[in-house]
Parts: C-alpha cells; sequence; structure tokens
C-alpha cells in the first residue's frame, strides 16, 4: 500500500474511532437524564372519613424519552388505597405513552380504621431506564361525623319541669352525603323537636341525609323525674357502614339546689353572765 494510501486509511479510522466516542458520550448523557417524571412525589390524604372513599388526588406521568415508552403496570399497595381512572388523558395500564405526552392516574383512599392508615405506595413500572418509580401514600381514617361539644351538664331542673335547650352541633366531615338514622337517649333526656333541630326529622327522630361538608343542630332538652344528680348518654346513628354511631355524655341535677349562705357566722364579743346568777341557775337545778 502507497503511503498516500496509508495515511488516508489513519484518518478514515481517526474519524470512525470519533464517531464512535461521540456516539458513546451522547448515549451516556441521554441514559443518565430520568427518561419518565411522576409527580407529586408522595400524597398525603389526611383526615378521611372511616368506611368512606376520599376524594380522589391526581398523579402524572410525563415520557421525557423521543421515543413512546411502554408502561408494564402501574399498581398501588397498602390497605385502603385504591387505582381511579383519571377522567381526561388518563394512563394506559399497560399501555404506551408517547414521546413528550403526560398522561394521569388517580387513587383514593378508604380507611377501615380510626387512626394512621397503613403505608402505601404507587408504582410505575416502564421501559425507561430510571422504572420502576414509586410515590408513598399516607392518611389517617376519622369518625365520618364530629359532634360538638363533647358533653352536656344541664344544671338543676325543677322535677316535672324541662330545662333550657341545649344544642349539639353536627358536622359531616365525609366527601360524600351520610344518611342519619335516629337519635337516643338513656335517661331522662330527649330530642326538641322544635325548630331548634336542623338536622332532618322524621317520626319524632333525626332521619335524613347530611350533605358534604354540611352541619346540622340537634335540640336536647333535660326534665327530670327524681332528684339528685343524673347521667345519661346520646347517641347519633348514622349510614356508615364502619363507625354506625357516636356518643357523648349527658348530666342534670333534678330539683333546686340548696344554696347556703353564709359559709360561716361570727358573732363577735358576747358579755358572759354573771357569775352568782350562773351558780343560783346551777342550785336550783340541783334541787330540782
Amino acid at each position: 500500500m502507497s503511503s498516500l494510501g496509508a495515511n488516508l486509511m489513519r484518518k478514515f479510522n481517526n474519524v470512525v474511532l470519533l464517531s464512535l466516542t461521540v456516539i458513546f458520550c451522547l448515549v451516556s448523557a441521554v441514559s443518565a437524564v430520568a427518561q419518565t417524571t411522576v409527580l407529586p412525589t408522595s400524597v398525603a390524604f389526611g383526615n378521611e372519613a372511616v368506611g368512606a372513599a376520599s376524594v380522589a388526588r391526581s398523579v402524572s406521568l410525563t415520557n421525557t424519552q423521543a421515543v413512546a415508552l411502554t408502561i408494564n403496570s402501574i399498581t398501588v399497595s397498602g390497605a385502603g388505597y385504591a387505582l381511579v381512572t383519571a377522567p381526561s388523558a388518563p394512563c394506559a395500564n399497560p399501555g404506551t405513552l408517547p414521546a413528550g405526552k403526560t398522561c394521569y392516574i388517580r387513587v383514593s383512599l378508604t380507611p377501615s380504621a380510626l387512626g394512621a392508615a397503613p403505608a402505601g405506595m404507587l408504582t410505575f413500572t416502564t421501559n425507561a431506564t430510571n422504572s420502576p418509580q414509586s410515590i408513598s401514600l399516607s392518611g389517617k381514617g376519622v369518625a365520618p361525623l364530629t359532634l360538638s361539644p363533647a358533653f352536656f351538664a344541664f344544671g338543676a331542673t325543677s322535677i316535672g319541669g324541662t330545662s333550657p335547650t341545649k344544642i349539639l352541633s353536627v358536622t359531616n366531615v365525609q366527601a360524600s352525603a351520610i344518611s342519619l338514622t335516629s337519635v337516643g337517649f338513656t335517661g331522662p333526656f330527649s330530642l326538641d323537636t322544635s325548630a331548634n333541630t336542623t338536622c332532618p326529622q322524621a317520626g319524632g327522630t333525626v332521619s335524613g341525609s347530611l350533605a358534604a361538608g354540611a352541619t346540622c343542630a340537634i335540640g336536647v332538652v333535660f326534665k327530670p323525674t327524681v332528684a339528685g344528680s343524673v347521667t345519661g348518654q346520646l347517641t347519633l346513628n348514622d349510614g356508615n357502614s364502619v363507625e354506625g354511631a357516636q356518643s357523648i355524655p349527658v348530666s342534670g341535677f333534678g330539683g333546686s339546689e340548696v344554696v347556703v349562705s353564709p359559709l360561716a357566722l361570727a358573732f363577735g364579743n358576747v358579755a358572759g353572765e354573771p357569775q352568782a346568777r350562773q351558780r343560783a341557775s346551777r342550785c336550783s337545778m340541783a334541787r330540782a
């Protein structure tokens, strides 16, 4: 081979080597960049009514590749968490996501008990190099209804009479309406069926639907039949399948409370009886 040919071959080889080096660097750089993005990085549901599904939270998956993304699966773990199809641009599960596009999946929580819900995880498994991608899920189960105040103390009420009405506020903390089925009492306490009670009524009790986030009032009266302190309980029943009833203690006093006033008597200085009269008196008592 001539020297010219050898020089051309060396240059060609150098060009090929340089090209391969550039391609390798580009591939490495592309591999170092996340090929999918999941947002948000965690979902905290906060307080959710036990036995009722929460408002579904949306999570996005973005394909940052220049080619279509293969979605192998989208799964959720943890008791009470569930996948919900997004109303707009839902992620195919399984399926594909075009280059540069974003899809959405939603997740809900239905707590099964009061207190912190088990930790959950939402996981996307794809053919991207940064797969799988997971986000944490958390929440807390609370009673579907809140009652305020936590107890009633009526004080003194005459026997056979009726106390002034006390008001119990009832709030539906669910994301959906709840059915109030009845209210019951132990002891001489009862429902005030007048306008003081704004919760739905039927058949002489609280019965009907309370809208999501709504608050209504239950009027309660005390009608003592015996004298002295009396205790009882108010129980509100609802249509929640898990926490179907909530109670608060109630108390009162039958009859008028006796008040002694003043609590002490101070007579001051009192003149003593003359001793002679005292002796005479004692003698008279002895002769008798």
